[in-house]
C-alpha cells in the first residue's frame, strides 16, 4: 500500500498521465495526416513502405515537439508507426481480409482455438 501511494504521487506517475493525455490526440492527428497523404499519393494497398515511412518522418519533424524529442524517433519506431498508418489508411475491411488470409495460409483459425 505504501508503494502504491508513493507511485501515485511520484513525478514519473504525473509525467505518464500527462504524456498519455497529450499523446493520444497527437497520434490521432498523425494517423489522419498519414491516411490523407497515403490516399493522395495512391499508396493504399501498396507495399511502398519507404514512402509511408517518409510521410511519418516528415510529420514528426514538422508537427512534433522538439522539446519532447519527436524528431528523434528511431527508424524502427517510424517503421512500426508507418505499418499502422498503412493499416489505418487501408481500412478495417481490408485489415480483416488480410488477417483472415494470413490465418488461412497458416492453416488454422484464430477464432477456433
Amino acid at each position: 500500500m505504501i508503494a502504491h501511494g508513493l507511485y501515485n504521487h511520484s513525478p514519473s506517475f504525473d509525467w505518464d498521465v500527462k504524456f498519455f493525455k497529450e499523446a493520444t490526440p497527437f497520434a490521432n492527428t498523425l494517423a489522419d495526416f498519414a491516411k490523407e497523404k497515403i490516399i493522395a499519393n495512391n499508396l493504399v494497398g501498396t507495399s511502398n513502405l519507404g514512402a509511408v515511412q517518409q510521410i511519418v518522418r516528415d510529420f514528426l519533424n514538422t508537427q512534433g515537439s522538439k522539446v519532447k524529442g519527436d524528431h528523434l524517433t528511431t527508424d524502427e519506431n517510424i517503421n512500426n508507426v508507418a505499418l499502422h498508418c498503412l493499416d489505418f489508411a487501408n481500412g478495417q475491411e481490408k485489415w480483416q481480409s488480410d488477417l483472415e488470409s494470413h490465418i488461412n495460409v497458416a492453416g488454422g483459425s484464430f477464432f477456433n482455438s
